[in-house]
Formats: structure tokens, sequence, C-alpha cells
């Protein structure tokens, strides 16, 4: 991860270089490859450059960046594998977070947000019904809720996370990961003022809390 942690940052620093153009060129080559972690990695690449552009004032095609998310999204693909890129989690995370501050139009965002979706679910695998991936459930839904209030984005994240629950509840999972989606929603609901169905959200995540202990589980006496 340090290492990884490292390249992005140089990535970024060199995207404000002209001079290192031909550098970085270079290495978007070095990038071509099968997995995911390759597409993730052009897509740091990618997203380095169009920070750059952005600051500068100059014109990018962030729709551009995000393609490279799904070009290959077979968790199983590559080395290192998706499914095995645990300890760069957050690098992931932070990495979409920056290339997300750089949409402006509902084309880009519906395309973006799509990208990432599609990303998610592609690379996503399960243990026992327990969410696994490059990109989390906590990772996704923090992306994205972030922009909850951002009036050209909002209408869209709210459709793609009430989506989000509906697909995780026709699959079925543990009852404590129900309640984290429900409590999810409840966050974005009251962010954009909509406190109705916040509350509807937060009782339905209270339900699923109090809808079974795991073993040796004592927390039930705190509401007895």
């Amino acid at each position: 991860a340090p290492a990884v942690s490292q390249w992005v940052a140089s990535a970024r620093l060199l995207a404000r270089d002209a001079i290192a153009a031909s550098t970085l060129a270079d290495e978007r080559k070095r990038l071509e490859g099968v997995g995911w972690y390759k597409c993730w990695l052009r897509f740091a690449l990618a997203g380095a450059l169009a920070e750059s552009a952005a600051a500068q004032g100059a014109t990018y095609d962030i729709t551009a960046v995000f393609d490279e998310l799904v070009v290959d999204t077979h968790p199983f693909t590559g080395s290192p594998r998706a499914c095995d890129l645990y300890a760069i989690q957050s690098l992931i995370t932070k990495s979409l977070r920056r290339a997300l501050r750089l949409l402006h139009t509902r084309d880009e965002w519906q395309r973006a947000i799509a990208a990432v979706s599609e990303a998610r679910s592609g690379t996503a695998t399960q243990l026992d019904r327990e969410d696994s991936g490059p990109i989390s459930a906590s990772s996704y839904f923090s992306v994205l809720l972030e922009h909850a209030s951002t009036p050209v984005a909002s209408p869209l994240v709210v459709q793609t996370l009430e989506q989000e629950l509906v697909n995780e509840e026709k699959g079925g999972t543990y009852y404590s990961n129900h309640a984290a989606y429900r409590l999810r929603l409840a966050r974005l609901h009251a962010q954009i003022s909509n406190r109705p169905r916040a509350i509807e959200h937060w009782r339905a995540a209270s339900v699923f809390l109090l809808g079974y202990g795991f073993r040796k589980d004592i927390a039930l006496f705190d509401v007895i």
C-alpha cells in the first residue's frame, strides 16, 4: 500500500508539470494489461491529469476518466486480482472522491455513477453474503453521499442509492448489513431534508438491529 500511495502522489505531482508529459505518457503505456487493478491505475493517472487541467482552467474529458474503471471488471483476472485489493481500498476511495469533484453536467454525473456502479458490481465478491471487493458498500455510499445536496447530482444520487438498497434486499444478507444500508439512506434523506423518508429508513434499521443478536451478544440488555 505505501508504494501504491507514493505512485498516486507522484502521478498527481507530475501531472502539474508540463515537462513531465512524456513521462506520464510512457507510464500510461506501461499500465496496459488485463485486470481491474490496471484499470484503476489508469483511472488514477487520467484523474490526475484531469485535476491538473481543471486547476489551469483547461478542458478535460472526465467521462473518459471514468470509462477506465469498466474496461475489465472481472474480479479474478490480473495480478493482483480485484478481489485482493483490500489493502488499497482507502486509496481507491480517495481517487473516486477526487474524480467525482470534477463533474459538472447531468450527463457527466450519469455516466460517472454508471461507471462506478458497474465497477463495484463487476469486481465484487461475496463470502457467506458478506460484501467484499475493491469498492466496498461503505466507500460507494460515502463518495456519493458527499454530493447528495449538489443540485445537478442529487436526483441521480438518490435514485442510485435507493436502487442499491433494493438490489441488496432482493438478494438477502445479514440483518446488520440491512441495517447499515438503511442507516446510510436515512443519512442521505436527512441531507436533502426529506425527513419522512429519513425516519422511515431509520425505523427500518432499528427493526433489523433488534432482529437478532450474535452469540453471547448482550446488547439487548441496553434496550431493556
